[in-house]
C-alpha cells in the first residue's frame, strides 16, 4: 500500500449493527446561541483530537485500510489485555494499556494517551450498543472479534476484581469482624479500580464522552436501533474473505508474529535495576577486600599502608568461598620471620640467647657490662 493519504479513523473501523459497536452517543438537546435555536445532536466517538494519530499508525503498522483486518488486529491486542488483567491493580490505566500496545510491534508507535483514549471510547461504544441497539431480552447476534475482545476484558476484570461481597468472602471463611473488615477493604479497592478503568462518565451508555468528540446533528430519519446490515447470528469466519490475501499474510507474518510480553520485560528491567543498585552499593568494599587479598598473596603485608581507614571490628565480606590457607599467609609469614630473628640470636650451644641483641639498654649499662 503506497498511498500516503490517511483516511479518517471512522473509515478504518467497522460500523453498523453487526460490528457490535455504536460510535454515536445518545442524542442530547443543544442550544445554538448564535441562531437562537435548539437541535438534537450526538457526539461521534471516532472524531476527536487523537483520531488522525490513531488512523496514521493503524495504517502504517498494518499496511491496510481494511476495517475487518484492523478490527481483527485490535481484537488480539485486547485479548492479550484480558490475559494480563492482574497487573491492573498495580498500574494506572494509561500505563497498563501502554504495556499492552507495546507488546505488539505494529501498535507500539501509538502514544500512551491516544491508545487509552481510544480504549475507553471503545468501551463506551460497546455499552451504547448493548443498551440501545438490542431489544430487552434479545441476545447479542454480533460475533465480531473486536467487540468480543472488549467483552472478554471486562469479564476478566470483573472476575479479578469482583464487586459482589459474596464472591470475595469464601463460603468456608469464618464470619467474624476481622474477615468482614477485610472484605470491605477489598471491595473498596475494587470499586476504585473499576472507577479508573471504566470511568462512568466516559464508559456508561448514557454518558457523553470526554467532551472532545465532534458534535453531529441527529436527523429525524436517523434511527440508531435500525440494523444497517442483515443480522448474522452465526460466526462462521466469512468476514475473513473480505481481507485481501496479501494483507492478511503480512499481518500474520509481520504483525501478529512479532508479539512479546512487555509486562515481563518491565518486570525484568525493574529486577535488573534493583540488582545493579545493590551491586553498586557494595562495590567499594568488595574492591578493597580483593585488593588486600592480592597484596597479601604477594607477601607484602608488612608494607601495607596503615594511614587508611581501619577495618577493625568489621566482618569480612562473605563471597561464598570458605577460608583457605592462602588467606592466612600474611600471619604465617610474619610468624616465620620472627622465628628466624630469634634463631639468629641463639648461641650455638643452645643456651640462653644474648639479651643485648633482644632489647635496648642505656649507654651506662652497656659500658658496665662490657669486659
Amino acid at each position: 500500500m503506497k498511498s500516503k493519504y490517511v483516511p479518517g479513523l471512522w473509515v478504518l473501523l467497522t460500523k453498523g449493527f453487526n460490528g457490535g459497536l455504536t460510535w454515536k452517543t445518545l442524542p442530547i438537546e443543544v442550544y445554538d446561541e448564535a441562531k437562537k435555536v435548539s437541535s438534537m445532536q450526538c457526539h461521534f466517538l471516532l472524531r476527536h483530537p487523537h483520531s488522525f494519530h490513531l488512523a496514521k499508525f493503524f495504517l502504517k503498522g498494518l499496511k491496510s485500510k481494511n476495517p475487518t483486518l484492523i478490527c481483527l488486529a485490535l481484537s488480539h491486542v485486547y485479548e492479550f489485555a484480558a490475559e494480563k488483567v492482574e497487573f491492573c491493580a498495580s498500574m494506572e490505566p494509561v500505563e497498563f494499556f501502554a504495556h499492552v500496545k507495546n507488546s505488539y510491534a505494529w501498535s507500539s508507535h501509538l502514544t500512551d494517551n491516544a491508545f487509552w483514549a481510544f480504549t475507553y471510547k471503545a468501551f463506551h461504544a460497546r455499552q451504547i450498543f448493548l443498551n440501545t441497539a438490542l431489544k430487552k431480552g434479545e441476545g447479542d447476534p454480533t460475533k465480531k472479534p473486536f467487540a468480543l475482545s472488549l467483552d472478554r476484558f471486562r469479564e476478566a476484570f470483573l472476575d479479578a476484581y469482583p464487586l459482589d461481597p459474596t464472591l470475595i468472602h469464601g463460603k468456608d471463611d469464618k464470619i467474624c469482624q476481622e474477615n468482614i473488615e477485610l472484605v470491605e477493604d477489598i471491595l473498596s479497592t475494587n470499586k476504585a479500580l473499576h472507577a479508573k478503568y471504566f470511568p462512568p462518565h466516559l464508559t456508561h451508555f448514557e454518558g457523553q464522552g470526554d467532551g472532545t468528540d465532534k458534535l453531529l446533528p441527529v436527523k429525524k430519519s436517523e434511527d440508531c436501533d435500525e440494523p444497517s446490515e442483515p443480522i448474522t447470528c452465526k460466526y462462521d469466519g466469512v468476514y475473513m474473505s473480505k481481507i485481501p490475501d496479501e494483507e492478511l499474510f503480512f499481518y500474520d507474518t509481520e504483525c501478529k508474529a512479532k508479539h512479546h510480553d512487555a509486562f515481563i520485560d518491565a518486570v525484568n528491567k525493574g529486577a535488573a535495576g534493583i540488582k545493579n543498585k545493590e551491586l553498586a552499593k557494595g562495590a567499594g568494599s568488595v574492591r578493597k577486600y580483593d585488593a588486600f587479598k592480592r597484596h597479601g598473596e604477594q607477601g607484602n603485608a608488612d608494607d601495607a599502608d596503615e594511614s587508611g581507614p581501619s577495618n577493625e571490628g568489621m566482618a569480612a565480606p562473605d563471597n561464598g568461598v570458605e577460608a583457605s590457607a592462602d588467606n592466612d599467609m600474611p600471619d604465617i609469614k610474619k610468624l616465620k620471620i620472627e622465628d628466624d630473628e630469634v634463631a639468629e640470636n641463639m648461641p650455638e650451644d643452645g643456651g640462653i640467647p644474648n639479651i643485648e641483641n633482644l632489647r635496648l639498654v642505656d649507654e651506662g649499662e652497656e659500658e658496665a657490662s662490657s669486659p
